[in-house]
């Protein structure tokens, strides 16, 4: 997995691409070095991004509060913060 993700101090950094309105919420590989993912809710009003959250806490068995948007918010290139997780959980997690 050719997925560009970063140690930070308590967590990583996670860069994805966001595919809203999709038929079914996955996981659909690395694109650029971005996690893939597929959502179901429309780009309105935040719930692209709130299922993104929920999707990705979900995955990692982790609390939805430990996921942060911190670039990209009305953008399809998202990048994340996981608090308490580490890279190789991640890893191991989302290739799954």
């Amino acid at each position: 997995m050719d997925l560009h993700i970063k140690a930070i101090d308590g967590g990583v950094t996670l860069d994805c691409h966001i595919t809203p309105r999709s038929s079914r919420r996955t996981i659909r590989g690395v694109r650029n070095g971005a996690l893939a993912v597929s959502l179901q809710s429309p780009p309105v009003d935040g719930q692209a991004n709130a299922e993104l959250i929920k999707f990705i806490s979900k995955l990692l068995g982790i609390p939805k509060s430990n996921v942060q948007i911190i670039k990209g918010q009305l953008s399809r290139h998202k990048s994340l913060i996981i608090h308490d997780v580490n890279i190789e959980d991640v890893i191991r997690l989302l290739s799954d």
